[in-house]
């Protein structure tokens, strides 16, 4: 009988044990769960919040969303949820164009809770927003050709002339009398790669060439493959170098980064290289591994400067190319792995410029030749090497040649800013080694090319661009003898422009109306100088608002016409007819 109490008792308290657990695991299931909830509410509620901003259409409705976010003078706000009450921290980091208007925001988003265990719990995420115009998108693909097949746009496309080469391109023959090699030893910063440029001078054509392979073409707009001056005419190249932190463990089964996996990629058709010095490598796609066409056995691929190792690159781009140049890792990026440009060096008198030199994270630089164009009344695009407006008898395009635009791979903890990249780059690089020019996270390509008079807009951001309505018609004489005449007329509140043309009976009025703040409507009265009176007005206007006349004058309220309207008047010196 003792024996089996004892068993029973061995028995209840294991099972008891057993239970015990098994609740103790219930409870942290039910926590789990629990935070598992508020953390994917708490992502909704940031998310929920930056989409908000993503989905405005006017400047005026991007600020209202920018009011709606409701924060406290310390960018913070309470929100109550079904699992938690969170506080929801914003760092906007607003960028603003030159007449204050906030144009894009980079919100840091930080929501904090308390889970079931009274632990605080963290959710960060961050990212960029930007308010274009829509009306400057569609205005950039609209042409004014009908019969255009290649939908027209006054933006020119990113590809510029160039095109990637096709497997079944045919190099250009050395030995061909109008056919030219490019020589590089003659040409300041463009380096050699191990690729070879040929330049038909008959048909315009440029290859980039290596082994047997077109790797790139360009087509001349010209036509020829000289400029007036008898210069060659081919492809534009940017180079620069790639540096990475020496505190990468760049060996073993599981190193943090694989240099051979880490590439200089640029957007449409471009071409980059990579190599350091005279020793030349590229990247075999099907074995994903580094080739060395020179010394194959060679797999030294990295250089050293101060605490880091680095690689050189070039990218080649046709006549008027624009786009971005990016690191691309293969290997996968980890919590910690960050990419900077710029430099701590920069002299920039103001450092919040578009294209400042101020150190930035960034894995990628954007270039850019966005400019507004007086004549035109629209925001243009000129690419690399392309002057759009050069002096008579200059060349449109002359390659450009830019070293000099590095890149630095390196570790960050904690919350990194762009401060901390000033700081990598005098730790890592020194200031011996990286150049006090380097390029920020924006690059202007009119700066390369024409006499400093034009200036690069923001990624084709208008600032203060102005769009054009043209109000234009005919002066009808509604008098017997026909001798009604109208000297001048001109608006009453606005300086826009008029022309009357009497020996045509005809007149032409130019509305410029902001485009990037979202104007969405105008009013204004047109007076007409004359002696005789307005009796009647015929128009094709139907959108919102309304056109009206007086006998002086002829109204616009609320119009929201951006593009042309035609107006015919009709007046009479003897008075209209009752």
């Amino acid at each position: 009988m003792g024996l089996t109490l004892i068993e029973a008792l061995v028995a209840l308290v294991i099972i008891s044990v057993g239970v015990l657990a098994i609740a103790r695991l219930q409870g942290d299931l039910v926590a789990s769960s629990s935070a598992s909830k508020a953390r994917a509410e708490a992502i909704q509620l940031a998310e929920s919040d930056i989409e908000r901003l993503r989905s405005v259409s006017t400047a005026a409705d991007f600020q209202d969303a920018l009011d709606a976010l409701d924060l406290d003078e310390n960018g913070q706000k309470e929100l109550e949820g079904s699992y938690a009450t969170y506080t929801v921290t914003i760092a906007l980091n607003e960028q603003t164009d030159a007449d204050g208007q906030v144009r894009a925001v980079a919100p840091d988003v930080t929501i904090t809770w308390d889970d079931r265990r009274d632990d605080q719990q963290t959710v960060q995420m961050g990212t960029f927003v930007v308010w274009d115009d829509p009306r400057v998108s569609f205005a950039a693909t609209q042409t004014d050709d009908e019969d255009s097949d290649d939908g027209g746009g006054f933006v020119d496309r990113p590809t510029g002339e160039g095109a990637m080469g096709e497997d079944d391109d045919t190099p250009l023959d050395p030995d061909d009398a109008d056919v030219e090699t490019v020589e590089r030893d003659e040409i300041d910063d463009l380096l050699d790669d191990g690729t070879e440029i040929l330049v038909d001078t008959d048909s315009g054509q440029a290859q980039l060439v290596r082994d047997g392979e077109v790797l790139m073409t360009m087509q001349s707009s010209t036509g020829s493959g000289r400029d007036p001056d008898d210069n060659l005419l081919y492809f534009s190249t940017i180079s620069g170098r790639v540096y990475i932190d020496e505190d990468y463990d760049l060996s073993g089964n599981n190193p943090d980064l694989v240099p051979e996996w880490t590439r200089v990629v640029s957007s449409d058709a471009a071409y980059c290289t990579r190599f350091r010095g005279d020793e030349i490598f590229v990247f075999d796609e099907e074995d994903e591994d580094l080739h060395n066409p020179i010394d194959p056995e060679n797999e030294d691929h990295l250089g050293k400067e101060g605490n880091a190792y680095y690689y050189d690159y070039q990218c080649y781009f046709a006549e008027g190319w624009y786009g971005n140049i990016g690191i691309v890792r293969y290997d996968g990026i980890g919590n910690h792995d960050r990419i900077c440009v710029g430099s701590p060096e920069h002299d920039d008198p103001v450092e919040d410029l578009w294209d400042s030199k101020k150190p930035r994270l960034a894995s990628a630089r954007r270039y850019r030749g966005f400019y507004y164009d007086p004549l035109s009344l629209r925001v243009s695009a000129a690419g690399i090497g392309v002057n759009p407006s050069p002096d008579e008898g200059e060349p449109r395009y002359v390659p450009q040649h830019v070293p000099g635009h590095d890149f630095l791979l390196t570790e960050m903890t904690g919350q990194p800013s762009h401060v901390d990249c000033g700081y990598a780059w005098e730790d890592v690089v020194t200031a011996d080694h990286y150049q006090a020019d380097n390029p920020g996270i924006n690059f202007c390509l009119l700066d390369l090319v024409g006499d400093g008079n034009l200036e690069c807009m923001p990624d084709g951001d208008p600032g203060t661009l102005e769009q054009t309505t043209i109000i234009a018609g005919d002066l009808i004489s509604l008098s017997p003898s026909g001798q009604d005449d109208v000297s001048s007329m001109g608006f009453a509140r606005s300086d826009y422009e008029c022309d009357v043309h009497p020996s045509e009976n005809r007149y032409e009025c130019r509305i410029f109306r902001d485009a990037s703040q979202g104007q969405p409507a105008w009013s204004d009265t047109l007076e007409l100088q004359l002696e005789n009176e307005v009796c009647s007005i015929d128009h094709n206007y139907q959108g919102d608002g309304s056109i009206g006349y007086t006998p002086e004058t002829v109204t616009f309220e609320q119009v929201t016409e951006f593009g042309h309207i035609k107006l015919d008047i009709g007046i009479d010196e003897a008075g209209c007819d009752p």
